[in-house]
């Protein structure tokens, strides 16, 4: 075990912060929390997540939190992207860019996410790898905080310097789209804001919004309702349904009586990999995407690593593919191995989904679990449809939208013409088209299924046909 800490490098850049921190100077007499995160790594979200829990408990008391983001790969090296990163997750936090691994060498990590925790005279007090239980953290936190005050050190203020969000725009890191084919609205999950919206998918115009853009779990009426990044949609039977990721909840949206209910998932952070418990009493950790298949809705439930089924009626969810830990085995359903699969497609008979970390395409057949591709050019697939036994996906990493050839098993780029895509993570089909949510671009783009000229459906805040006159 390390006495002192490392000190973060001189002339290392930050983010999320006016100036750069030192453990000598701003963050001296300061309890110090370290999270080394990667920002395509969903238990780093978790554990990013129970800090921003943590913050308000400590306000004006001597304690920091520091997040040094190390990245996985090349994509993660490029500082836009890490910033866009901090984005979608609202740090509220000073954030280390760690392209050199210089910081995680020196505090000896292997493995994201990482935690450190210092003591005000900056001794390394635990090192540890994975998601920290929140509360024995709190508590250790606290009593070190406690020695800080009785040794007479006090609070140093705010560190960070959020990095501006355009609230001005439409849209903000959409994710997830899908068509009505009843009203023939397409709906939008317009991520970074919080909220859906319900779009004609000729003119932008919007038809309904969903949710105050307050970052919240209340349910309710529409103007009023709050989610917390939501996801995944499904629309079903006059419904539609959400994967509220930031809520560990899944979310059902009344279009006729205008009205949102959570109906399953308790709301925090909790690990579970069987389920079967209904409602609020059952958990389910950071759902990702959804989709309709036999009789109910499977989920791509990242944060375990595994595909989900729910009885939406009596909001019965139970783990359905996946045994629970990190891998790409092949196999019997219930023992095969994902690597947080972000996007589930189906076509009522056949599922298809898309394991993120593992860079792969996989199959539901059956009781089996299936690999179609896997690597190039696939690296981080975040969003997949199956329509017409065609598959589609998009890549967040590679910035790619292709076409699976079952004939070759390979993926077939599409060409977007100047319209180039970045970290898109869902899409839609529409007749002849291909709706994409250009996540980064914070944009929906309408790509030929033919490929070619693409072109950017303008999302307009103009009068129009409510969704209830749709339907």
């Amino acid at each position: 075990m390390i006495d002192h800490a490392p000190d973060f490098p001189p002339h290392a850049e930050w983010l999320n912060t006016t100036y750069p921190l030192s453990l000598e100077a701003e963050l001296c007499g300061q309890v110090v929390l370290i999270v080394f995160w990667s920002a395509s790594c969903i238990h780093s979200t978790h554990v990013l997540q129970s800090v921003d829990e943590l913050l308000p408990r400590f306000e004006g008391r001597p304690f920091a939190a520091v997040a040094v983001h190390t990245p996985r790969n090349d994509a993660e090296s490029d500082t836009g992207f890490v910033g866009r990163a901090i984005d979608k997750a609202g740090l509220k936090i000073p954030v280390l860019v760690d392209n050199d691994a210089a910081t995680w060498d020196a505090y000896g990590c292997t493995a994201w996410p990482t935690i450190a925790v210092l003591d005000s005279g900056s001794c390394l007090r635990f090192v540890g790898a994975g998601e920290a239980d929140a509360e024995r953290l709190g508590e250790a936190i606290e009593a070190l905080v406690d020695e800080a005050e009785q040794d007479g050190h006090f609070g140093s203020g705010v560190l960070h310097d959020p990095m501006p969000l355009d609230d001005g725009r439409s849209l903000a890191f959409p994710t997830k789209l899908a068509f009505d084919p009843e009203s023939g609205l397409l709906w939008i999950a317009d991520t970074g804001h919080h909220r859906l919206l319900a779009v004609d998918p000729e003119s932008g115009v919007i038809q309904a919004t969903v949710g105050n853009g307050v970052q919240g779990c209340a349910d309710g009426e529409f103007d009023g309702v709050e989610f917390s990044s939501p996801r995944g949609l499904l629309v079903h039977d006059g419904m539609v349904y959400v994967a509220d990721s930031g809520n560990h909840s899944i979310r059902s949206v009344d279009i006729r009586r205008g009205y949102v209910t959570r109906i399953l998932g308790h709301g925090f952070l909790q690990h579970d990999r069987a389920g079967g418990r209904c409602g609020r009493a059952q958990g389910i950790l950071s759902p990702w995407d959804l989709a309709w298949h036999d009789d109910g809705m499977l989920v791509a439930v990242a944060g375990e690593h595994q595909i989900w089924k729910v009885d939406p009626y009596d909001q019965h969810g139970v783990a359905f593919a996946g045994a629970g830990s990190r891998g790409s085995d092949d196999g019997v359903a219930q023992d095969a191995t994902m690597a947080q699969p972000m996007g589930v497609a189906s076509d009522f008979e056949n599922a298809v989904f898309v394991d993120a970390d593992g860079g792969a395409l996989r199959r539901l057949d059956g009781d089996r679990v299936e690999t179609l591709v896997q690597g190039a050019p696939l690296s981080h697939p975040r969003g997949v449809t199956l329509v017409d036994g065609e598959v589609w996906v998009v890549d967040a990493h590679a910035d790619l939208l292709g076409r699976f050839d079952p004939d070759s098993g390979t993926i077939e780029p599409l060409d977007t013409g100047d319209l180039q895509l970045a970290a898109p993570e869902g899409l839609a089909v529409w007749g002849d088209r291909i709706y994409v949510a250009d996540t980064d671009n914070h944009r929906i783009v309408v790509v030929p299924k033919g490929g070619g000229e693409s072109t950017e459906l303008e999302i307009r805040e103009e009068p129009g046909e409510s969704v209830d006159e749709e339907t």
